[in-house]
């Protein structure tokens, strides 16, 4: 299981994720630029090994043209000496293992991890790697999970239960990614939330007497009155949330529809009050109580009763010439519902992705 994690840049092309394409699918769409993704002699330990500079790495990738590189999330590694692979950077030495979760064992003792709680160094060496690539415009596949193909992978694994605190992962190294041990499975989500939303860093909350001012980058900001309501909010456009409201990350619902325009995670918006989001333009909100159609990437939040669906519109013509639309669009319904969503055409100042 992979994500695709790159560094954008200012103009309203460049703000949108990589994607496939609108008019030839085969094809990326890359910081405005149709795209192949190209690479060699990936390191898969730069974050997770200690040792790795990832300056050199990345400039050398630059210079020759390539603009991908994998990394693994440190939820699967390897030691020295597996699969006969000589300075492996996926096996750090002993005491060099960077884990998303935070180890707790005293000087000399074997590694013990506390699944429950996240090492926000590792976080930031990760957020400084993708940065550094997206500078060189390198994209970073990010592997959240891989199967542990030998018994000498499991016995380091953080999700042994041997290696834990939390005594979880009391299983078969083969039923480890089945979904079959809850105990195991809420560490699991809980890592992806993580490492996909940020989810875990404290909410400024402000009191008192006064005025506070909002603002993200110079975007579009629209207030929405809930009344008992739900909304579900693309975590990247929920700006500010007033007295009373609650949010959940929850992983997606809705299929792939849901999760073109969310990710793997969204936020799910409750209570009586305001919800303040951001939008590149001004925002248009529609009504759902007919189909409507949108561009996955545009769609910015909309009510929980609105049911998702992807809809493909490529044709074999798009293959020549120029086309017109996108290839996939967002087909969502729902009676009282609406969705919000944005044009994606106005400049913005810059801003990560």
């Amino acid at each position: 299981c992979s994500l695709l994690l790159s560094v954008l840049s200012a103009t309203p092309d460049e703000i949108k994720p990589i994607r496939l394409h609108p008019e030839n699918p085969r094809y990326f769409l890359f910081r405005g630029e149709p795209a192949f993704l190209i690479t060699s002699g990936e390191h898969y330990g730069g974050v997770l090994n200690l040792d790795f500079d990832k300056t050199p790495y990345l400039n050398e990738l630059k210079s020759r043209g390539l603009n991908l590189t994998r990394i693994f999330s440190g939820t699967y590694r390897e030691v020295p000496g597996s699969f006969k692979i000589q300075d492996n950077t996926l096996a750090p030495k002993r005491g060099r293992f960077a884990s998303p979760w935070l180890q707790v064992q005293k000087q000399g003792e074997p590694e013990k991890f506390d699944l429950d709680r996240f090492d926000n160094a590792y976080f930031r060496r990760l957020r400084e790697f993708v940065a550094a690539a997206g500078e060189r415009g390198i994209v970073v596949e990010y592997v959240l999970f891989c199967p542990l193909y030998e018994d000498s992978l499991w016995a380091v694994s953080p999700m042994n239960a041997a290696n834990n605190v939390n005594r979880v992962g009391n299983c078969p190294r083969t039923d480890v990614l089945t979904l079959k041990h809850a105990e195991l499975l809420k560490r699991q989500l809980a890592f992806v939330r993580k490492a996909v939303t940020g989810e875990g860093q404290d909410l400024m909350k402000v009191t008192g007497r006064g005025n506070v001012w909002f603002a993200d980058n110079g975007a579009q900001i629209s207030l929405f009155t809930l009344d008992a309501d739900r909304l579900i909010v693309n975590g990247r456009a929920l700006l500010v949330l007033g007295q009373g409201m609650g949010y959940e990350i929850k992983k997606t619902s809705g299929g792939i529809g849901a999760m073109a325009a969310g990710g793997l995670f969204q936020t799910e918006v409750t209570g009586t009050g305001q919800v303040a989001v951001t939008c590149l333009g001004t925002p248009l909100v529609l009504p759902t109580d007919e189909p409507v159609f949108v561009d996955a990437q545009a769609a910015v939040a909309w009510t929980s009763p609105v049911r998702t669906e992807i809809v493909s519109t490529f044709k074999v013509g798009a293959l020549i010439g120029r086309g017109s639309g996108e290839a996939f669009q967002l087909k969502m319904q729902g009676a009282g519902g609406f969705v919000v969503v944005q044009c994606g055409e106005t400049p913005t100042a810059s801003r990560q992705a």
